[in-house]
């Protein structure tokens, strides 16, 4: 299994609102931003609640996705921090609900 980190890269207005938000406590994943295979495999550890805004984006939490994920500015700072979380999930793996395959109804 490899270790997945997504890195959302910043809008020509240096803004992530296009791929995810917080709202001061949580941050939300907007989900018309990502590849349905990328989607498959966030928000997938078996056993756990997800939660949603009330537009249906759900809440993330590292750990709680077998991709974590990371803003580019969040990374910069940090990268060992969440190469560690993303090598982490790998070495849980069978904690997840994980898809390999691309569904043809996702390709159009």
């Amino acid at each position: 299994m490899n270790a997945i980190l997504a890195v959302v890269l910043p809008d020509r207005n240096g803004s992530y609102d296009y791929a995810m938000y917080s709202d001061g406590r949580h941050t939300f994943v907007k989900q018309r931003a990502f590849f349905e295979i990328i989607l498959e495999n966030m928000f997938n550890r078996r056993g756990v609640d997800h939660f949603e805004d009330r537009y249906g984006n759900p809440m993330y939490v590292h750990g709680n996705s077998y991709i974590a994920l990371a803003r580019w500015s969040d990374f910069r700072s940090n990268p060992g921090h969440y190469i560690d979380l993303a090598l982490r999930n790998r070495g849980e793996w069978n904690r997840f609900d994980i898809v390999k395959r691309i569904d043809e109804r996702w390709v159009s």
